[in-house]
Protein backbone atom coordinates (compact mmCIF):
# COMPACT_ATOMS: atom_id res chain seq x y z
CA UNK A 1 0.00 0.00 0.00
CA UNK A 2 1.64 3.08 -1.20
CA UNK A 3 2.02 6.20 1.76
CA UNK A 4 -0.08 9.26 0.63
CA UNK A 5 2.39 11.28 2.37
CA UNK A 6 4.20 13.68 -0.04
CA UNK A 7 7.70 13.77 0.27
CA UNK A 8 9.59 17.36 0.82
CA UNK A 9 11.31 16.73 -2.71
CA UNK A 10 7.99 15.27 -4.60
CA UNK A 11 6.10 18.55 -3.08
CA UNK A 12 9.03 20.91 -4.19
CA UNK A 13 9.08 19.16 -7.90
CA UNK A 14 5.76 20.65 -8.25
CA UNK A 15 6.54 24.19 -7.32
CA UNK A 16 7.80 26.62 -10.19
CA UNK A 17 8.84 28.97 -7.05
CA UNK A 18 10.51 28.63 -3.98
CA UNK A 19 11.87 30.94 -1.27
CA UNK A 20 15.31 29.33 -0.71
CA UNK A 21 16.52 32.62 1.46
CA UNK A 22 15.04 35.17 3.44
CA UNK A 23 16.89 38.29 5.29
CA UNK A 24 16.42 41.30 6.40
CA UNK A 25 18.14 44.36 4.97
CA UNK A 26 17.79 47.60 6.23
CA UNK A 27 14.08 48.79 5.59
CA UNK A 28 13.73 45.90 3.46
CA UNK A 29 12.84 42.29 3.68
CA UNK A 30 14.68 40.51 0.74
CA UNK A 31 13.26 37.08 -0.46
CA UNK A 32 15.84 34.56 -2.82
CA UNK A 33 13.34 32.46 -4.85
CA UNK A 34 14.63 29.44 -7.25
CA UNK A 35 11.56 30.02 -10.36
CA UNK A 36 13.49 27.14 -12.18
CA UNK A 37 15.36 28.64 -15.27
CA UNK A 38 16.40 32.40 -12.76
CA UNK A 39 17.19 33.22 -9.67
CA UNK A 40 15.38 36.08 -8.28
CA UNK A 41 15.56 38.22 -5.63
CA UNK A 42 12.60 40.31 -4.60
CA UNK A 43 12.87 43.10 -1.85
CA UNK A 44 9.97 44.53 -0.07
CA UNK A 45 10.06 47.90 1.59
CA UNK A 46 8.21 49.33 4.48
CA UNK A 47 5.23 51.98 4.22
CA UNK A 48 6.65 55.06 5.83
CA UNK A 49 4.93 55.14 8.81
CA UNK A 50 2.54 58.45 8.00
CA UNK A 51 1.25 56.74 5.01
CA UNK A 52 2.55 56.11 1.61
CA UNK A 53 3.27 53.24 -0.39
CA UNK A 54 5.02 50.00 -0.48
CA UNK A 55 8.07 49.52 -2.58
CA UNK A 56 9.04 46.11 -3.92
CA UNK A 57 11.89 45.51 -6.24
CA UNK A 58 12.89 42.55 -8.57
CA UNK A 59 16.04 41.37 -9.80
CA UNK A 60 17.50 38.07 -11.38
CA UNK A 61 21.01 36.47 -9.80
CA UNK A 62 23.54 35.56 -12.04
CA UNK A 63 22.28 36.33 -15.32
CA UNK A 64 24.63 38.33 -17.74
CA UNK A 65 21.98 41.07 -18.57
CA UNK A 66 20.88 41.26 -14.73
CA UNK A 67 17.20 42.54 -14.88
CA UNK A 68 15.73 44.39 -12.30
CA UNK A 69 13.07 46.83 -11.38
CA UNK A 70 10.97 47.92 -9.14
CA UNK A 71 7.35 49.55 -8.21
CA UNK A 72 5.07 50.67 -5.37
CA UNK A 73 1.22 50.30 -4.37
CA UNK A 74 -0.48 50.91 -1.16
CA UNK A 75 -0.36 47.37 -0.29
CA UNK A 76 2.44 44.71 -0.46
CA UNK A 77 0.60 42.81 -2.62
CA UNK A 78 -0.85 45.58 -4.90
CA UNK A 79 3.06 46.23 -4.91
CA UNK A 80 3.96 42.88 -6.09
CA UNK A 81 0.88 42.99 -8.82
CA UNK A 82 2.40 46.58 -10.08
CA UNK A 83 6.23 44.66 -10.63
CA UNK A 84 4.97 41.59 -12.11
CA UNK A 85 2.83 43.72 -14.46
CA UNK A 86 6.01 45.97 -15.61
CA UNK A 87 7.85 42.98 -15.60
CA UNK A 88 5.39 40.58 -18.31
CA UNK A 89 5.34 44.09 -20.56
CA UNK A 90 8.95 44.55 -20.66
CA UNK A 91 9.27 40.77 -22.03
CA UNK A 92 12.21 38.61 -22.80
CA UNK A 93 12.81 41.20 -25.97
CA UNK A 94 14.01 43.89 -23.11
CA UNK A 95 15.92 40.62 -21.44
CA UNK A 96 13.28 40.19 -18.61
CA UNK A 97 13.21 36.22 -18.52
CA UNK A 98 9.54 34.54 -18.47
CA UNK A 99 8.66 33.71 -14.50
CA UNK A 100 5.81 32.14 -13.40
CA UNK A 101 4.28 35.42 -11.17
CA UNK A 102 1.57 33.11 -9.85
CA UNK A 103 3.71 30.84 -8.18
CA UNK A 104 6.12 33.58 -6.87
CA UNK A 105 3.00 35.09 -5.07
CA UNK A 106 2.11 31.80 -3.32
CA UNK A 107 5.45 31.58 -2.75
CA UNK A 108 5.29 34.80 -0.50
CA UNK A 109 1.73 34.35 0.07
CA UNK A 110 3.17 30.93 2.18
CA UNK A 111 5.60 33.06 3.98
CA UNK A 112 3.26 35.89 4.85
CA UNK A 113 5.41 38.01 2.76
CA UNK A 114 2.91 39.38 1.27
Amino acid sequence: MRNHRQTEAEREAGLAARITTQFRDHRSMVYELDCGTAKLALTMSDAPPHGGLWQAGASVRHADSAPALSASGPSRGEALSAVAAEWQKLGERAGYPHLDWTAIRAALVAVRAV
